[in-house]
């Protein structure tokens, strides 16, 4: 995170969000392609209802890989919020899709952990989203 940042701001956020544990915990890469397991298929349905918690949230391209999850939040705060609902901050966002889906993961009767933080950074340009969804769309070649 940016210090001194507003991370409620009108913008496109690049995140990477880790379990606890490495290792093959939502799938594994097999020729290419990540093959989700049923803790993955929970993170990848979680990811998509980001938007329905947070009406001034969308998201671009995810993957889920096999111990973490990259995705591109956007954030469009141009309307006045309603009543009682204050402008998101990109951490309140990556709290509840944390906490969503281990409650979901823990239902499985697995024993699951988010790492502590995760990684943002803020997109600036059309060049960077591109390289970005480039970056997601073949990371599991990698």
């Amino acid at each position: 995170m940016y210090r001194n940042f507003n991370y409620s701001s009108n913008a496109w956020y690049f995140i990477t969000i880790c379990a606890q544990e490495r290792g093959n915990i939502f799938g594994e890469i097999k020729h290419g392609r990540i093959c989700v397991n049923p803790i993955g298929t929970t993170m990848h349905q979680t990811w998509f209802q980001i938007p329905e918690h947070f009406e001034s949230v969308s998201i671009d391209r995810h993957i889920v890989m096999p111990d973490h999850v990259h995705g591109i939040i956007v954030i469009n705060n141009f309307s006045v919020p309603r009543a009682g609902h204050a402008r998101p901050l990109l951490p309140t966002i990556i709290g509840s899709f944390k906490s969503t889906s281990s409650k979901l993961i823990h239902l499985l009767g697995i024993n699951f952990q988010w790492h502590r933080s995760f990684y943002d950074r803020i997109i600036r340009n059309e060049k960077e989203l591109t390289a970005i969804r480039n970056y997601i769309e073949y990371n599991p070649r990698k």
